[in-house]
């Protein structure tokens, strides 16, 4: 797999900035490499806090909503929350229902399935007549369901809209009571665009009750990690916050999640929530029902976490073991149908295939040949296929299914994610459309993967203390990615004893200092090919008998001189 690497390019930093912080003048550089190179953007990146966070009544809509919610608690009326069966959909409605509940509101909550289709349709609409609600709060959805919102007043149910995707070329239900969405005002709102429906449920969540709400921000960076929104601004304050509390274990469910997991780490991550938490927090809507997820993150009865804790470890092993098949069939199928000279964007179907698992399915397509992939299940072949679209940067999945709407039933998404149904007679041209809208959308040169590189140091400046400064930039994730490092002239001292199944370890010199460095075993085998190599890696930071040191993460190599090294 071919490379593309990018040096950022940095301005010389101001005296002064070394003078004000005590702080490595490459952690200064990696500061500055993402554009935080003043005083006051510094002092804020590194010790800002929820307090820090912006009014919550600078979000459009957000006035309204608050009174019509006060006003339903005032009166006793029914409210119901509908969500999603994500893991945005289910800590958003739960964030809220945990106020209502501060609140003294009288509400139900609605998490619909899979198979009932996306967001807030017909089945949500009647299930809201049934109970007799009078006013119905979409979180993560309705942002495009004018029809159901008028169906809803029509039979005298008020409707609130708390949704962050992207407002329609329609613009948004007229008949909503209220509508809180950033896009509504993106130049006043430039702050909270990046919000997962979690993040606007916990500004939502502040609105009402105040500092009281901070209590919920770990349900909130849960939902945000999830969601993969970028940890910069608003979402990076909120996920720091939250990891404290996670790492506190003092949301009962959570705790219950991570016990069940065996996950035996302290502190808790970014990278905790991505791989351990959300994973199983998503299992439950990606094969049936979201509902024990809402439930698990309410509940406040250690029995009843517990128990919905070994829940979701249950439906998150079938989801392993149904994800690790259809990739396998996907990967044997791509090699099969995709011709790469012709076609740069990858798209597969199967009637095996389960819909809940198809996004993670095309995010192991991207990872694997690096370009845009789709994903089509039709395991249901009387009704739509459904299908999952994961891309790279430079092209925006969702421009390129709406180029191509004709196709497809309905569609929605972001840059990077989206999803759609499709009647299965028009898969084939639906194809080869966007591909043809791919030749002119996507370049060859973003069909490279690319690593960007915050700084070029030499072995010298990897000291304990920079590797314990790099630590207070995180969370690291979508947005704020883990700073990489480059140093050339390398080779091989000696290979390493240890490495696990997957990685290999080696002793690495630049002729003066040795640190060592693992691999991802496709890595390792090119390291041992050269003779001299540049590196790009990440640093970690090791505690062995109390003796702090630091090693590096290799994530890529460039071959120097010697013509038997492979690039």
């Amino acid at each position: 797999m071919s490379t593309a690497w990018a040096l950022k390019e940095i301005a010389s930093l101001e005296p002064a900035l070394t003078e004000h912080f005590d702080l490595h003048s490459v952690t200064l550089r990696v500061l500055a490499a993402r554009g935080i190179r003043t005083p006051e953007a510094i002092t804020h990146y590194l010790h800002g806090g929820l307090l820090d966070l912006a009014d919550p009544f600078l979000l459009p809509g957000m006035d309204l909503a608050c009174q019509r919610i006060f006003k339903a608690v005032r009166e006793n009326e029914l409210i119901m929350l509908h969500g999603d069966y994500d893991v945005d959909g289910v800590t958003s409605a739960a964030i809220t229902a945990l106020v209502l509940q501060s609140l003294g509101g009288r509400f139900i909550t609605y998490i619909p399935e899979r198979k009932s289709g996306y967001g807030f349709n017909e089945s949500g609409v009647r299930f809201a007549k049934e109970k007799e609600v009078r006013l119905i709060i979409t979180l993560d959805c309705g942002i495009t369901s004018e029809k159901e919102i008028a169906e809803a007043k029509q039979a005298g149910i008020d409707t609130i809209v708390i949704d962050h995707h992207q407002i329609p070329s329609s613009g948004v239900p007229k008949d909503a009571s209220a509508v809180v969405n950033p896009w509504l005002d993106p130049q006043a709102s430039e702050s909270f665009l990046e919000l997962s429906a979690a993040g606007l449920a916990f500004k939502l969540a502040c609105a009402l009750v105040g500092e009281t709400a901070h209590r919920f921000v770990d349900i909130a960076a849960v939902g945000t990690v999830a969601d993969v929104s970028p940890l910069v601004d608003e979402n990076r304050l909120i996920v720091k916050a939250g990891l404290s509390l996670l790492t506190e274990r003092s949301h009962m469910g959570f705790a219950a999640l991570l016990k069940s997991a065996a996950h035996r780490h302290r502190r808790i991550t970014a990278r905790h929530i991505g791989f351990i938490i959300a994973p199983r927090l998503n299992a439950g809507g990606r094969m049936d029902s979201g509902v024990p997820s809402y439930e698990l993150l309410i509940a406040n009865n250690l029995a009843d976490a517990e128990r919905l804790a070994g829940l979701l470890e249950k439906k998150n092993s079938d989801r392993r073991s149904t994800e690790k098949q259809m990739v396998k069939e996907a990967f044997e199928k791509c090699d099969r149908e995709i011709n790469f000279n012709r076609e740069r964007v990858i798209v597969l179907w199967s009637e095996k295939w389960h819909p809940g698992v198809i996004g993670i399915v095309a995010a192991r397509l991207v990872d694997k040949y690096y370009r845009p992939a789709i994903v089509i299940s039709l395991a249901d072949t009387t009704k739509l296929g459904k299908g999952s679209g994961r891309s790279i940067r430079g092209f925006n999945i969702y421009h390129g299914l709406k180029a191509v709407s004709e196709h497809l039933s309905e569609f929605g998404g972001h840059e990077f994610a989206a999803g759609f149904t499709i009647d299965p007679n028009k898969l084939a041209t639906f194809r080869a459309a966007l591909n043809r809208y791919a030749e002119d959308a996507l370049e060859p040169t973003h069909l490279i993967r690319p690593i960007d590189i915050d700084v070029e140091v030499p072995f010298s400046n990897l000291t304990v203390r920079l590797a314990q400064e790099i630590t207070l930039l995180a969370p690291f994730g979508s947005g704020n990615p883990e700073p990489v490092f480059l140093t050339r002239n390398l080779r091989v001292k000696k290979e390493g004893k240890t490495g696990s199944k997957f990685s290999a370890e080696f002793w690495v010199t630049d002729g003066e200092q040795v640190i060592g460095v693992s691999a991802k075993n496709e890595l390792a085998e090119r390291i041992r090919e050269c003779e001299t190599f540049d590196l790009a890696y990440t640093l970690e930071l090791d505690n062995w008998e109390g003796q702090a040191s630091v090693s590096l993460v290799a994530k890529d190599i460039k071959p120097i001189a010697p013509a038997f090294c492979i690039s």
